[in-house]
């Protein structure tokens, strides 16, 4: 456990300067589990999009910004059928297995049992929207604020918490670290 918290560590600062390329940070991620690849999938998209929508340029060329609108509510989409299935399961079988199974995926590639084949399918789908933002048409050199990444700390803290409880409290703690790597609303991003 200590090990992934320093990993998740690491791999938060790494973010946070920009010392690894975007690709790096997700096989990193990938390497860590499946709650070290939302979170990075969650603030690296949030942070992107928030500059991007906040980037004047980016208004003017409204069919570009429309296909990254459209492909970041589709990625935000997924995210959160994938979340809500999961809790729901994690939930109803008041059992870990599914997540031990999905983390062991993301991990390892290792192929889901046929019951469970709609998460593979999910992830896939996941990654593939969430390499298809273009982001590179719209660069900005401010990074990211504190604020922006005071969301990964707090996830840090609660995968802390995870580690001497009981099952349903086991279980009722991963739901809320999932309910948390949400994607936040594109409007939410817009500064005020």
């Amino acid at each position: 456990m200590k090990t992934k918290l320093l990993l998740l560590l690491v791999l938060w600062i790494g973010v946070v300067w920009g010392q690894e390329s975007q690709e790096e940070i997700i096989v990193t991620a990938r390497k860590m589990g499946f709650v070290a690849y939302l979170t990075q999938l969650k603030t690296i998209s949030e942070v992107q999009m928030s500059e991007l929508v906040n980037n004047p340029q980016y208004t003017l060329q409204t069919d570009k910004a429309k296909d990254i609108n459209l492909n970041y509510n589709l990625l935000k989409i997924n995210v959160d059928i994938l979340i809500n299935q999961l809790c729901a399961d994690l939930s109803e079988k008041n059992s870990l297995r599914v997540y031990k199974l999905i983390n062991k995926n993301i991990k390892k590639d290792f192929k889901l049992p046929k019951k469970y084949s709609y998460y593979e399918d999910c992830v896939k789908n996941i990654k593939k929207l969430s390499g298809s933002l273009a982001f590179k048409d719209y660069s900005s050199k401010s990074g990211a604020s504190l604020a922006d990444w005071a969301s990964v700390g707090t996830l840090i803290l609660d995968v802390v918490k995870i580690n001497g409880e009981n099952n349903q409290k086991k279980v009722d703690k991963i739901t809320t670290i999932f309910c948390q790597l949400r994607l936040k609303d594109i409007n939410e991003l817009k500064k005020k």
